[in-house]
């Protein structure tokens, strides 16, 4: 995360907000989101790696960030199980949806679930989705959410991840 993003995250994000971090991976901007919306915030992270998911616990401790719910679970259109692809030399190119026969994966199984059925009736603030592609998948699964909230939504817009995980740029 650069200077740019630190800066527009610290505009937008104020104390009391609640956010909702999809692609935690070991909590840069958990972290961050964390301490702008302080204490009375409330941050929800969702990391299906499950050794990530174990570095963004330990980070959050290690930072004191008591406003983090960290979730093991990717979110998708439905309840399901489905390989993730982790990159074992770039953890930020992890990514469900396709099969990939790079020599440097490690698939693992993945929980996925619907972000409305985990979470109905949350009304968040700020939406953060970077998932390699999954975007859509994960926004589809959002849909009552979004209805019903004026959400600011910052998302990845990665066009070969999208075609990757079955959709396009224009259908984002």
């Amino acid at each position: 995360m650069g200077k740019a993003e630190r800066t527009m995250l610290s505009h937008l994000l104020k104390p009391g907000m609640t956010v909702v971090d999809v692609g935690a991976n070991i909590g840069l901007y958990t972290i961050l989101m964390a301490g702008l919306v302080g204490p009375k915030g409330r941050v929800i992270s969702f990391e299906p790696d499950p050794e990530l998911l174990s570095l963004l616990r330990d980070n959050c401790a290690a930072n004191g960030a008591d406003n983090v719910s960290a979730q093991g679970t990717a979110l998708g259109v439905a309840a399901d199980r489905m390989i993730l692809q982790r990159l074992t030399i770039n953890s930020g190119e992890n990514h469900l949806g396709s099969k990939d026969r790079t020599a440097f994966r490690r698939p693992v199984e993945a929980e996925v679930a619907a972000f409305d059925a985990l979470m109905p009736g949350m009304n968040p603030d700020f939406i953060k989705v970077d998932v390699q592609g999954w975007e859509l998948n994960v926004l589809r699964g959002m849909e009552a959410t979004l209805r019903g909230t004026q959400a600011i939504i910052y998302l990845e817009l990665w066009p070969d991840g999208l075609r990757r995980a079955g959709s396009t740029p224009a259908e984002l």
